[in-house]
């Protein structure tokens, strides 16, 4: 099993680019979490990308302030159990429309 986080770099991301400094703490901060809870799998931190670089995956979640009509809830229960799942969460101020699409 593989646990990723990637920092994403959209129009409104506080840093539009990222320190091999901060990118470091950052890894160091998710092994530490991994290990303090007994996390047989532990989190592997990529570097960042654009929203267009994102890798792929079977499920795409994209959590946006503005969608009315699907919940995750309801987008989890209407799809069988997939191999991958991407989950977006926005920076301050959310994403932007033109990302969304």
């Amino acid at each position: 099993m593989n646990h990723r986080f990637t920092p994403v770099i959209t129009k409104r991301s506080l840093y539009k680019k990222m320190s091999e400094s901060k990118l470091a703490r950052i890894r160091k901060i998710a092994h530490e979490a991994s290990k303090q809870s007994g996390n047989l799998f532990p989190m592997e931190v990529s570097d960042p990308v654009a929203v267009d670089g994102l890798p792929a995956a079977e499920l795409k979640l994209l959590l946006w302030e503005k969608e009315k009509t699907q919940s995750v809830k309801t987008v989890l229960d209407s799809s069988s159990l997939p191999s991958s799942i991407l989950l977006m969460v926005g920076p301050p101020g959310g994403f932007d429309s033109g990302e969304v699409q």
